[in-house]
């Protein structure tokens, strides 16, 4: 009887001490990850655009006033003084609903930010190791809350990933996309051209 006490003592102490330590994430941390389902790999805004029109829209989102010193929307870093050829990158954000994969937004961010919201394909790529350290450095975490962070959101695309998904991209029939001269419909999966890479 003296035996289980002590382990019932030892496990509450156990609960108590982990309840104690528990990491609070905030639920929308400066910078995120952004994880697509796996079924949607390769089809994005890039992959539905030819090659002058991504970059035209490109240069659209890095040259809005906001942008114009040419450093990242979240960190206000440069990917020239991370080491890579260029300042920044397009970043295109997404709802998840309903089966439908929505574009709402366009970014103007750094490479280093870009590869922290890709970490799955960063991490196939050879960059985990950095993309974890910036994770960290943006959102002043430490290795425990990254790591709890980077769980939930892989949790989050392996639950997405078993359902299908349609492509919507009525985001750039603004009239301040108007220059890409397409019709955008709520059904541009099968327009894309996924042989372009992931992101």
């Amino acid at each position: 009887m003296g035996t289980l006490l002590i382990i019932i003592a030892i496990a509450a102490l156990i609960i108590v001490f982990k309840k104690i330590n528990a990491v609070e994430l905030p639920t929308k941390p400066k910078l995120q990850i952004e994880l697509v389902p796996a079924s949607m790999h390769g089809c994005n805004v890039r992959s539905r655009l030819s090659q002058s029109q991504w970059k035209m829209l490109c240069n659209t989102t890095h040259n809005t006033p906001k942008y114009a010193v040419a450093k990242c929307s979240i960190c206000g870093g440069n990917g020239k003084t991370q080491g890579f050829p260029h300042a920044l990158e397009c970043h295109e954000q997404w709802e998840y609903d309903n089966g439908i994969q929505k574009l709402v937004n366009l970014l103007s961010i750094c490479p280093m930010c870009h590869k922290v919201f890709h970490y799955g394909l960063s991490v196939k790529m050879g960059y985990g190791p950095k993309a974890f350290e910036h994770l960290k450095k943006v959102n002043r975490w430490n290795d425990e809350q990254a790591n709890q962070y980077i769980e939930k959101a892989t949790s989050k695309v392996k639950a997405q990933s078993k359902q299908t998904w349609e492509l919507d991209l009525t985001f750039l029939n603004k009239a301040k996309y108007s220059y890409l001269h397409t019709k955008f419909t709520t059904q541009e999966k099968f327009n894309c051209n996924t042989s372009m890479g992931e992101y």
